[in-house]
């Protein structure tokens, strides 16, 4: 899958071509929390360069910024949901 959207990627800057798309709004979800969830190796260090390109240049969108300021980091809200259910 990643193969795919990297090649797809070695094409155009956003997945449908010039314009941004509910493709790359996926895409921008999907790959904010495989980082969050320390799996940013399958595309960094030089693996696909083109994804990681396409990811910097999808978080650096005004609203991927707005909404970060509204979310809490996935290890906060783990640490948070297990006080809250398991005590600890």
């Amino acid at each position: 899958m990643l193969d795919q959207l990297e090649y797809s990627l070695n094409q155009s800057q956003w997945l449908c071509g010039a314009t941004y798309s509910l493709a790359d709004v996926v895409w921008t979800a999907v790959l904010n929390r495989w980082e969050e969830l320390k799996f940013a190796h399958l595309w960094e260090g030089g693996k696909r360069r083109a994804l990681a390109t396409y990811f910097e240049h999808l978080k650096a969108r005004p609203s991927f910024q707005e909404i970060q300021k509204d979310t809490m980091p996935i290890a906060m809200t783990l640490a948070g949901l297990r006080r809250i259910f398991l005590g600890f």
